[in-house]
């Protein structure tokens, strides 16, 4: 009897603290197929709120175009409110075009202003002609 009266409380005391765990929530997808160059500014959100934002992403080649310095390179902007200007992230997150099927993939966290969009500019370098590519972003809120 004890030890079902503790499995109960525990079980309780479990959902309890479940009911108050904070969990990120999608608030866009964001996906581009057969890519083959620069591309941006590109609006990804606009928070409603200060916060925190998870912004996730994978891009691939989809045809290579076996040119070893060919770069394809996404870079995020934001505001950030404890400094007070523009930020950016992603910086080191490239795509070979040499060959088909490489990829990359990341994550990063932002503090960004409301009302402040977040935006994606992707840049391809002059080696990155004839190489097309794929990107697919989520953007998650805290």
């Amino acid at each position: 009897m004890l030890r079902k009266g503790l499995t109960v409380l525990a079980l309780g005391l479990a959902a309890a603290l479940t009911a108050n765990a904070q969990t990120a929530r999608i608030v866009k997808h964001f996906s581009l197929y057969n890519q083959n160059g620069s591309i941006g500014p590109v609006t990804l959100y606009t928070p409603t709120r200060r916060g925190l934002y998870r912004i996730s992403g994978l891009m691939a080649t989809t045809l290579g175009n076996k040119n070893g310095n060919g770069l394809i390179c996404p870079t995020l902007t934001f505001t950030d409110p404890d400094v007070g200007k523009t930020g950016s992230a992603l910086g080191n997150f490239c795509l070979g075009t040499a060959n088909r099927r490489q990829n990359v993939s990341g994550a990063t966290i932002l503090n960004s202003v409301n009302g402040q969009p977040i935006n994606l500019v992707i840049n391809a370098n002059l080696f990155a002609a004839g190489a097309s590519y794929k990107v697919q972003i989520v953007v998650e809120e805290f």
